[in-house]
């Protein structure tokens, strides 16, 4: 018995290898699992904590587990209905088999070989999906067993993380009553989280009965459809047993058949040699026995030659039916690779192709008609080669009616897999939404965990940091989703240059089908040349020997005397033609017209008339051996195609018997088959349970990501409000400043030259109190942005924004200083000038500071800024005037510069430690924060 498919059961082979090993990995990644909380729950035992975190990723885990199994129990579903929409298409089969039985014999033989193949697919892959679920089912007992011991685990966790609560609850309330300004917000946000954390619990556990309950439901359905599928599979293995049954009686007949047409072709030959020994034995006993003898002969030495030119041009047509042959395997052989390409091409493509397919398979089918024809053509006017192959014609027919089937059957069996890779498409995309609503789903579980570590911080630190690191964790979610969306527009990318290149591909493809239909059409015309120029000459042929023969008809009266005992002979064997041996007295009648033409051309050869007419009749020979040795290739490829038959009607009955011991096997098989789909249905209730509780979980997940969301939206307004009352503390300091700023002017005389100065100490203390505020506020973040591990936070980025740009005024405002100071220097008079000016130039302020590359960091202190602003009102209450006195600006100005040559140097120095700390700050951070 022949395989259905080899290389369909090599792959079958390699995919249950695969689902094996993958099947055993999974098994030793739950035993790791298993062992890891094993060791987890010792370790919580012994006073380790275990925390609520990893038991709940833990269980998303598993969740995702049992999930990916339901999944893949419900595509094997899907191809187990896909394995009875095929079985309803060969029962139509079979129908429309049984119909053509009446028919002929070679299609019943087709049908056969079919029905047996698919049928042995069918059945193997019956078997591969009930070891897959048995499979499936082994592995969804291993995983509710993991599941039932995780929950008690799970219910001895609760119960000790309320105990844990309660002392916490205890250590809160004594931390209350030491802070209750300070700590009752926490215990507001904590009895939040706290409901909103049973209440998660109390949803997900609904939620998991719930989906464990309607993963049941499904696969009681899913059995009793199955169930169903087994007895239409039964009927149909009936019907299939009937058509054995007929098709095997046909076969009988058939032998039967062939074994008569062989004995009446051996009797035949008896009786035609028994007539050719009566004709040599009349031929010698004639009066003119010694020129008979010589004209017989010639006559045998004319039909040996005949025959060896029939042979050889039987042989070049044998030669020209096997390369005919070859080119059509070579043919098939591109046919099953373009649908073995098909089968990985998108379904536009498929179609498309199959369109193609079926056009050149139309192209075929008309040429092979248009082959037929001409051969029918040329047989009429050669009868003994039409009749010699008259059975090999209704072989081809019925092959031709076969393939047409066949096709018909591939189309169905194509149209089915379209639809099949359909559902495969729904499929894929529930699984994606699947896929979408877990991504959401972890991603919540994420958020929990980061809040749940927020509110650890939260009672150590500030409500800020919380809401911070809320919003730095939404930066990253949109972050992967700006990923995520890039990833998708690449795969599209690729995805259109796929299809691009299948389009050049079909493209490519529906050119070279075009020029084999171009050269296949060449041909046709070709022999259609030759048919017409055969008939024309046969034609002139026959009218010139007409016209000859009754020119010539009183010079052969004297030879119908020694032919008339053959006349009599073969007016005998007409007679005597009956059935298979027509062909045999057409070929005797054929050779004996020959010998009367040898005969009227020994008569013709005296005259010159005559020896003209057999040179033109020598040229048409060679024209009809031309056009015999076109007809003898055609007659090679029906004796190839007969004896293709042959082979194939003997394989046919090996398979009926390979069929026969099939079917006696299958009966215990379905018996069992039975029993294990009623221990299914107990399993099935577990599991819809399973599937109820896995859909309560997801919904609870939703809702509670809901929560979240509003609380962070919450949060966000949060954070809004206190920005805002940040901003109107911060105008109104700036409003107090300015009152007193205001206030001083009013108080002092106004100088256009130290009041600068005096502005410029006061933004610098200000400058340093904000970077000293900076450096505590993001201490422990700063060496990360640093690096490059972490990104530069908003709020972090507003309040470094801000620094630099104070920097940059106050950078600003010391060079106006600075220029307002040389300009009033060269304004001042000379000679008061010159004696006071001497000292100041030597530790003049106004010395061009140190390069960049030579300065470093240097902190101001609040002692040394208080003590330079004691020196200058020392120096200004030292120096100034009496409000009755009205002194000029630039006089006070030197008389303090003057009076105290240290205090200009000091501040000089402690203006360059200001810009070099602000410089320090200002530097732009590494490349890839940037």
């Amino acid at each position: 018995m022949e395989a259905s498919d080899p290389r369909g059961d090599l792959l079958l082979i390699r995919e249950g290898e695969m689902e094996r090993e993958r099947l055993q990995k999974e098994a030793f990644n739950m035993k790791l699992r298993i062992n890891f909380l094993e060791e987890q729950l010792l370790k919580y035992k012994e006073g380790t904590a275990f925390e609520d975190e990893d038991f709940e990723s833990e269980n998303m885990h598993l969740r995702t587990v049992i999930e990916e199994k339901v999944q893949e129990l419900e595509r094997r579903n899907f191809l187990l209905v896909r394995a009875r929409d095929a079985i309803e298409v060969l029962r139509v089969d079979l129908e429309t088999a049984k119909e053509n039985n009446r028919l002929s014999a070679s299609a019943n033989h087709s049908q056969l070989e079919e029905s047996t193949q698919e049928a042995l697919r069918l059945e193997q892959d019956v078997a591969r999906l009930e070891d897959e679920l048995q499979a499936a089912y082994a592995d969804l007992d291993a995983l509710r067993q993991t599941n039932e011991d995780l929950m008690r685990r799970f219910n001895d966790l609760e119960l000790e993380h309320t105990e844990k609560l309660r002392i916490v609850q205890r250590l809160e309330s004594e931390k209350e009553r030491t802070s209750e300004s300070a700590t009752w917000e926490v215990q507001r946000a904590k009895n939040e989280l706290k409901l909103a954390h049973e209440a998660q619990l109390n949803s997900e556990k609904e939620q998991w009965h719930k989906e464990r309950k309607q993963i049941v439901q499904n696969w009681e359905q899913k059995v009793r459809e199955k169930e169903a599928d087994l007895d239409r599979a039964k009927a149909t293995i009936g019907d299939r047993d009937d058509t054995i049954k007929t098709l095997q009686q046909g076969k009988m007949e058939l032998e039967l058949a062939l074994e008569r047409t062989t004995k009446q072709r051996e009797a035949d030959k008896a009786d035609i040699l028994e007539l050719q020994q009566r004709l040599q034995r009349a031929t010698s006993e004639s009066d003119d026995s010694y020129a008979l003898r010589r004209q017989c002969d010639q006559f045998e030495a004319d039909v040996a030659s005949l025959k060896k030119q029939l042979d050889d041009q039987t042989r070049r047509a044998k030669d020209d039916e096997m390369r005919l042959n070859d080119e059509i395997e070579r043919l098939r052989g591109q046919k099953q690779q373009m649908l073995d390409e098909m089968s990985v091409q998108t379904d536009k493509v498929r179609w498309e192709t199959l369109k193609k397919l079926e056009v050149v398979e139309a192209t075929n089918v008309t040429l092979t008609s248009d082959v037929q024809r001409a051969t029918a053509e040329i047989q009429k006017l050669q009868e003994a080669l039409f009749k010699a192959h008259a059975s090999a014609t209704e072989w081809e027919a019925r092959a031709s009616s076969t393939a047409s089937e066949w096709q018909a059957k591939v189309q169905g069996l194509q149209q089915v897999q379209s639809e099949g890779a359909v559902l495969e498409r729904e499929q894929a995309k529930m699984q994606e939404r699947l896929s979408l609503v877990q991504a959401e789903l972890t991603a919540a579980k994420d958020a929990d965990r980061q809040l749940r570590g927020s509110f650890q911080l939260a009672l150590a630190d500030i409500a800020k940091t919380n809401l911070e690191a809320a919003i730095q964790e939404k930066r990253a979610l949109e972050a992967s989703l700006s990923q995520e969306s890039a990833k998708n527009k690449q795969q599209r990318q690729l995805l259109k240059a796929r299809i691009q290149a299948l389009e050049a591909e079909r493209s490519q493809i529906h050119l070279q089908s075009k020029d084999e239909a171009q050269s296949l059409a060449v041909q046709l015309g070709h022999m259609h040349g030759l048919k017409e120029h055969f008939t024309t000459k046969s034609y002139e042929m026959e009218a010139a020997w007409q016209l000859k023969s009754g020119q010539y008809q009183a010079r052969i009266d004297m030879l119908q005397d020694r032919l008339g005992a053959a006349t009599e002979k073969l007016a005998q064997l007409q007679a005597m033609r009956e059935g298979s041996q027509q062909q045999r007295f057409d070929q005797l009648k054929y050779e004996a017209m020959q010998a009367k033409m040898q005969w009227e051309q020994e008569l013709l050869q005296a005259r010159k008339a005559i020896r003209d007419e057999s040179d033109r009749a020598a040229k048409y020979e060679r024209d009809a051996r031309d056009a015999q040795t076109q007809l003898q290739r055609v007659e090679l490829e029906f004796q190839q195609k007969f004896a293709r038959l042959e082979i194939e009607y003997q394989r046919v009955l090996r398979d009926v018997a390979s069929l026969q011991n099939v079917q006696s096997k299958t009966q215990p098989e379905l018996h069992r088959k039975d029993e294990h789909i009623r221990l299914l249905k107990e399993e099935a209730d577990q599991s819809k349970r399973v599937q109820a509780d896995l859909t309560t979980q997801l919904r609870s997940a939703i809702q509670e990501h809901a929560q979240y969301r509003s609380r962070m939206d919450e949060l966000q307004k949060t954070i809004g409000r206190l920005q805002e009352k940040e901003r109107t503390t911060e105008q109104l300091v700036w409003q107090q400043c300015q009152r007193n700023e205001a206030l001083l002017e009013k108080a002092l005389p106004t100088n256009p030259t130290i009041e600068p100065l005096e502005n410029l100490v006061r933004k610098t203390r200000e400058l340093v109190e904000h970077t000293r505020r900076f450096q505590e506020k993001y201490a422990t973040a700063w060496p990360n942005v640093l690096s490059g591990a972490q990104a530069m936070s908003g709020p972090m980025e507003h309040d470094c924004g801000r620094l630099l740009r104070a920097n940059n005024m106050l950078c600003h405002k010391l060079a106006q200083a600075v220029a307002e100071w040389k300009r009033g220097q060269s304004q001042q008079p000379l000679n008061d000038a010159t004696p006071a000016l001497a000292p100041a130039a030597t530790a003049s302020p106004l010395t061009p500071p140190p390069s960049s590359a030579s300065r470093q960091r240097a902190s101001l202190s609040q002692a040394e800024l208080e003590a330079l602003v004691h020196t200058l009102h020392e120096s200004k209450a030292k120096h100034g005037v009496t409000p009755l006195s009205v002194v000029p600006g630039t006089a006070r100005i030197l008389d303090a510069y003057q009076s105290s040559n240290s205090v200009l140097a000091r501040l000089n120095k402690e203006l360059l430690k200001v810009h070099n700390t602000i410089e320090g700050y200002a530097r732009p951070p590494p490349a890839p924060l940037r």
